[in-house]
């Protein structure tokens, strides 16, 4: 067990101001409750090789991913088609425009939005080989 980690994740919850903390990972179980001003810690270690917390980086696993992914309709070569400066910017993009094209054989397969939407990130780079199915974009829609 890593005891650092733990001392690290303890001396977060402790300066938070939430009364319970449960993190779980493949590795380590942590229950953290705070009674008053004590924090009563609840460790199962799961046999496992442990990964170092680098760069003071916090342990969160997020509740829900509010984000909707788009997935790849056609096989071919990713093109995106919004800039990374849009989004940046969180540029609202309009329902109907193009965001991406996956070129297969010499032919352009464009994805078009079916809502108003922001590009939170596209997951492939352009000239990536894409797979059908294969996640190729998050998008928050609004």
């Amino acid at each position: 067990m890593n005891q650092e980690l733990i001392k690290k994740v303890m001396n977060i919850f402790e300066k938070a101001s939430i009364k319970k903390l449960k993190v779980e990972t493949d590795d380590i179980k942590i229950s953290l409750t705070k009674s008053d001003s004590t924090v009563a810690p609840q460790v199962a270690e799961v046999p496992s090789s442990i990964i170092p917390v680098q760069n003071n980086e916090v342990l969160e696993k997020k509740v829900e991913d509010t984000y909707l992914t788009i997935k790849a309709d056609s096989v071919g070569f990713f093109n995106p088609k919004i800039t990374q400066k849009d989004i940046k910017a969180k540029k609202k993009i309009s329902k109907g425009s193009t965001i991406y094209s996956i070129t297969s054989m010499n032919i352009d397969h464009d994805k078009n939005l079916e809502n108003d939407c922001t590009v939170i990130e596209f997951l492939v780079t352009k000239g990536t080989p894409v797979e059908y199915g294969q996640p190729v974009a998050r998008v928050n829609e609004s």
